[in-house]
């Protein structure tokens, strides 16, 4: 019995792995905010200005994990494993889909099939939200940031677009 309670204590909490995520997410937009100051100051920007931002949101779950008052034992951080080793599985499909089929088909898949695969059946909010998430992001790469999408199998649907 003392055992089983050691262990839950000794578990990474949530708290902690915000702490920790957060942290190394500083560090990831620390290395891209670096590296892109060797792009050529027009390609520089964009770059810079998502590391910026992706190192506040971290900054900001960092505090917020700080000021929160601590709980007794802490919540676990894995309180459902399969969920997560099913979430990370389709991220990294979703990563080499993306190679094979271009942005628009796996993101669909991926945006509607892993809340399905987790439990999610709200068709109604779920499908439009996919389909208009990926009309804005489609909407500001081509006409206000006027960058090209990675090559797509559905590039005649693309091309239909101004």
């Amino acid at each position: 019995m003392e055992s089983d309670a050691m262990a839950v204590r000794s578990a990474l909490t949530r708290r902690q792995a915000e702490i920790t995520f957060a942290a190394a997410l500083i560090a990831a937009a620390s290395a891209i905010f670096i590296e892109a100051g060797k792009f050529p100051p027009d390609s520089a920007g964009y770059p810079r200005t998502l590391a910026v931002l992706l190192g506040i949101g971290a900054l900001l779950v960092i505090v917020r994990e700080v000021r929160r008052p601590r709980e007794s034992g802490g919540q676990p951080f894995f309180e459902h494993p399969i969920r997560f080793i099913v979430g990370f599985g389709f991220l990294l499909v979703y990563f080499v889909m993306i190679d094979l089929f271009g942005y628009l088909l796996p993101s669909v898949a991926f945006a509607i099939g892993l809340p399905f695969v987790l439990g999610y059946r709200e068709w109604r909010l779920l499908v439009p939200v996919v389909l208009g998430t990926l009309a804005v992001i489609l909407l500001i790469f081509r006409v206000i940031l006027e960058r090209p999408l990675p090559p797509d199998i559905l590039n005649f649907l693309l091309e239909a677009l101004p």
